[in-house]
């Protein structure tokens, strides 16, 4: 067994311009995605994303 945890949550977190907007602000919009710790290594997220990681442990049991 692996002491890892098992599913991990990543937030993406991407920002873009307003557009028809007189304050020049950003708008931050968050994508939601569940993958596997082992998928998060290979694709190295934090490189391209602005992300924040969320680790839920597998309950053992019922």
């Amino acid at each position: 067994m692996s002491a890892e945890p098992e599913v991990r949550r990543i937030v993406f977190v991407d920002k873009i311009r307003k557009w028809k907007s007189v304050a020049r602000g950003k708008v931050y919009y968050k994508y939601v995605i569940v993958i596997p710790r082992t998928l998060e290594k290979l694709l190295d997220l934090n490189k391209l994303y602005k992300i924040e990681i969320t680790v839920y442990e597998k309950k053992e049991g019922g």
